[in-house]
């Protein structure tokens, strides 16, 4: 399915903040440390992520498919339990819907698994799957798909 926009349900908390790197829109994305207001591609995967996910800039004009750049203010939302969103996919998942959703480090999501024994470890997840997308046989290069996303 093409996705034209972020947002597909809910009414989420809307931020703005200057990109510290590129950041395309669907990315989990983390406050900096720094004294400005600034984000990056989130990096964390513990039990502790935001659901902040950066919007497209329709107020410039762009598009999902536009990426801001360093220094660029970004357009982030934070979602509510409930809200629905395209998130980024991490290359080489295979989601089926209803698949629990994590954040993956690099700004994306993956598919939340067991360990050996079953017990999760250390993950907590942010969303479920709402479509299927089988990016298994994708590699580094190709560019992260867009998949909806309901949070929890």
């Amino acid at each position: 399915m093409a996705h034209r926009t972020v947002t597909l349900k809910g009414d989420p908390l809307r931020y703005e903040a200057i990109a510290s790197g590129a950041i395309s829109p669907g990315h989990l994305v983390e406050l900096t440390n720094a004294t400005a207001d600034t984000v990056k591609v989130q990096t964390s995967t513990g039990p502790a992520v935001e659901r902040a996910v950066a919007l497209e800039d329709e107020l410039q004009g762009n598009e999902i498919g536009d990426a801001y750049t360093t220094a660029n203010i970004v357009q982030y939302a934070l979602f509510r339990p409930g809200d629905m969103a395209v998130l980024r996919l991490k290359n080489g998942e295979n989601a089926a819907k209803g698949n629990f959703l994590v954040s993956a480090g690099s700004g994306e999501v993956a598919v939340m698994v067991a360990d050996s024994s079953g017990v999760i470890v250390e993950q907590v997840p942010i969303g479920i799957a709402m479509e299927g997308v089988d990016m298994s046989s994708s590699s580094a290069v190709d560019p992260s798909p867009l998949i909806a996303v309901r949070f929890l």
